[in-house]
């Protein structure tokens, strides 16, 4: 295979704890099993003398790679020492670099990073080495490799923010279609602000903040008014124009708690080791800011409007002409959505979920509907701020009704 060109390489700009540390798990790894393969074919099979020189040359190693310093018994010098030129592990690392097609200034904090940790996996290699030809097995000296052998299984190594949305698109097949619609927005948000190259591990709880902070800026109907800019650019407009509103608290927590689930996945798959994006603080932040949004209900006047619309009274029809006035009185889901709402506390969808078999009368047209819907259970408490007694729904009353509604 012909070596990377420098144009092709993979910038190492900024690297994460865990990126860092799965290269140089992988690193180690491939020479354990090195390491592995000479002693089961040559080092097991070596005479004591030939043994014996062999760890002489390790001991050798070790003391290079770790100051230059050998101390110990047998040395000709008096003070029981042998001074070497200290190594650190720059050329194992530029060849794995190399090898691996990344590009990392030797000036940067990332091949400072690596360098540190390539130096340390350079010594566990050797004294694993030791202890083979001291017949002990490879035994662990570093913690950070207690997990990393020959034959373990390499760390799942982190992935481009592109790919993990593609991942995690997959997962939602069957997810009802209002949450696949609540994702792609958070997916069109994290993939602008941080850019599908970006490796997943790389995003930091700083990173986090940043984000959610740049959402609670965000205007309102941003992709339908600003179509075509990118999120700041949106921002600065709105507020070059004076435009204050902002999305809903409701509205962002609902983007963090997708966001939460997104990189939660990440985590689920080692992706990550931990989701930047679960923070207690950020949780209660936006706890709060739903608390402080809670819209009064409606005042009779309002609802008296309300029902008595087209659709209530008489209109075209109940799809594109149920605002139309006509001479039609369908009585169908959109009627019949808004006056469960109204009577029973339902939500929007909780209400056409409904099947006929799920709601009855105990007589009389006054009487209250029972349902036993699992879903439907739970009564909203803002209808008791509903003055009934306020409300002229006559003209909905149809009596000796056959329709069987």
């Amino acid at each position: 295979m012909l070596p990377t060109s420098v144009a092709e390489r993979q910038k190492l700009k900024e690297l994460s704890n865990l990126r860092a540390h799965d290269l140089v798990f992988q690193f180690l790894q491939a020479n354990e099993k090195d390491s592995e393969k000479w002693w089961e074919q040559e080092g097991s099979k070596l005479a004591d003398s030939e043994r014996a020189e062999v760890l002489e040359n390790l001991q050798v190693d070790e003391a290079i790679y770790s100051g230059g310093i050998k101390r110990g018994i047998g040395f000709k010098e008096s003070a029981g020492e042998r001074i070497y030129a200290a190594a650190d592990a720059s050329f194992q690392l530029d060849a794995f670099l190399e090898a691996e097609g990344l590009d990392c200034p030797k000036d940067s904090p990332a091949y400072n990073k690596l360098q540190s940790l390539f130096h340390m996996a350079v010594i566990e290699n050797i004294q694993r080495d030791m202890d083979r030809l001291e017949y002990r097995g490879a035994q662990v000296h570093q913690p950070l490799f207690k997990e990393v052998f020959a034959h373990s299984a390499p760390a799942k190594t982190s992935i481009a923010l592109g790919e993990l949305l593609k991942e995690y698109r997959k997962t939602l097949v069957n997810k009802a279609e209002s949450t696949k619609t609540s994702y792609r927005t958070v997916e069109r948000l994290v993939s602008e602000v941080f850019g599908d190259n970006k490796q997943v591990d790389e995003i930091s709880k700083a990173d986090a903040e940043n984000f959610l902070s740049l959402l609670e800026q965000i205007p309102l109907n941003a992709t339908k008014i600003y179509r075509g800019k990118t999120l700041e650019e949106a921002i600065k407009i709105a507020d070059l124009n004076g435009k204050k509103k902002r999305l809903a608290p409701k509205s962002l927590k609902n983007y963090h708690t997708n966001i939460i689930a997104l990189f939660n996945f990440a985590v689920e798959e080692e992706y990550m080791r931990k989701n930047p994006f679960r923070s207690k603080y950020l949780r209660q932040a936006f706890a709060r800011d739903e608390e402080r949004e809670i819209p009064s209900p409606f005042s009779s006047e309002q609802l008296n409007k309300l029902f008595r619309a087209p659709l209530y009274t008489g209109c075209k029809d109940d799809e594109k002409g149920y605002a139309k006035a006509g001479t039609n009185q369908p009585r169908r889901g959109r009627f019949w959505v808004p006056l469960l709402a109204l009577f029973h506390g339902l939500r929007c969808n909780e209400a056409a979920q409904l099947y006929t078999e799920d709601v009855g009368e105990s007589g009389g047209r006054s009487a209250e509907r029972q349902y036993d819907h699992p879903t439907m259970k739970r009564l909203l408490s803002q209808i008791e701020a509903v003055k009934y007694e306020e409300l002229n729904l006559s003209h909905l009353y149809r009596p000796n009704s056959n329709e069987g509604q």
